[in-house]
């Protein structure tokens, strides 16, 4: 049976460089494969009030100096500014070896033909709305290599893991995997690190607002893939 959602741990077992006593905590969860990934995707939008989805699909002429574009020239940036360095929207109709496209179309990679950035890249949110939860997409996902993220918070800490080294399973190339995490706090930008193994990252969200627990279960039916995740959390 596939895993609809995994939760990988709280903050104190997950994340590292934790800041002041009382710094917002952060969850995280991941799904794999073509079910299990955009059940989690779809479950923490059902959660939240609105969000916001970096799909890449729509040219909005704000690319942020220092990342790239491959000729097809198709950016969308609602998250927020992305600022890098060796990435490219790649045309998720002709896939390469580690990267997909979840919904066969344009995705962000962090490398050209093999060649990767220098030091990785920045996607800042926007500072004029909340943002409690993050979603994302990741290809070619391979839990030999590093995928090292850093969550700035508002409050002004910040928290970095390696996504690697939390994935108790193995995620054949082609397989979509969906990280999510949630804080009590509020999220404003994220920083992937130069990884030795390129990536395609689609589907980055934001998500504001969390919707009170009694009326989100109500509305949702969500009974069954709760008690899932405590049988196998």
């Amino acid at each position: 049976m596939k895993r609809i959602v995994t939760i990988i741990a709280c903050l104190g077992l997950l994340l590292l460089g934790a800041g002041a006593a009382m710094a917002a905590s952060v969850t995280a969860s991941y799904g794999i494969g073509d079910t299990d990934a955009p059940n989690l995707e779809q479950f923490l939008f059902n959660k939240y009030i609105d969000h916001v989805t970096e799909t890449f699909d729509v040219d909005h002429d704000n690319l942020s100096a220092g990342a790239t574009l491959s000729s097809t020239g198709f950016m969308r940036l609602n998250v927020g500014p992305m600022i890098g360095s060796g990435g490219y929207v790649a045309d998720g109709s002709t896939a390469k070896l580690g990267e997909f496209a979840v919904t066969g179309d344009r995705f962000f990679s962090n490398g050209v033909d093999g060649a990767e950035g220098t030091s990785g890249f920045h996607v800042a949110f926007d500072a004029n709305r909340e943002h409690r939860a993050v979603g994302f997409y990741l290809s070619g996902f391979d839990t030999n290599s590093m995928y090292t993220v850093t969550f700035g918070m508002r409050d002004g800490t910040s928290y970095t893991v390696d996504l690697a080294a939390y994935v108790a399973e193995l995620v054949d190339i082609g397989l979509p995997i969906y990280f999510g995490f949630e804080t009590d706090g509020s999220f404003d930008g994220m920083f992937f690190h130069k990884s030795p193994d390129n990536f395609g990252l689609d589907n980055l969200s934001t998500m504001t607002t969390p919707i009170p627990g009694a009326v989100w279960l109500l509305g949702t039916g969500l009974f069954g893939l709760l008690g899932y995740r405590r049988l196998r959390g």
